[in-house]
């Protein structure tokens, strides 16, 4: 059976930044037993795992269809910053012809 307070040990380890050998080692000169603590990283392995499935690599090639492709929704486009750029500035262009075309009537 895993001791809790081990993986929890060796959880707050990692958190803080600690490698997990470093963790391990930690314990075990604190006088644990070693096996228990390989049994405890096991499970904090498979802890991480579980709530952080791993990228395989077909996803990352783009192979790999999202279930929202699945259902036939369309990716959603981004716009990036160069367009929103250029989207501004033809609108203070358009407003300033508007301010002049105004003031030069009413002259």
């Amino acid at each position: 059976m895993v001791r809790e307070d081990l993986v929890s040990s060796l959880r707050n380890a990692v958190e803080r930044g600690e490698s997990i050998e470093k963790a391990k080692r930690s314990l075990t000169n604190a006088g644990y037993d070693s096996a228990e603590v390989e049994q405890a990283a096991a499970a904090l392995a498979e802890e991480v795992e579980e709530r952080f499935p791993i990228i395989t690599e077909a996803q990352a090639s783009g192979k790999f269809k999202s279930s929202r492709m699945l259902e036939g929704e369309k990716p959603k486009k981004k716009i990036d910053a160069l367009t929103i750029v250029l989207i501004a500035v033809f609108a203070v262009l358009l407003l300033a012809v508007g301010i002049i075309l105004v003031l030069g009537f009413i002259k």
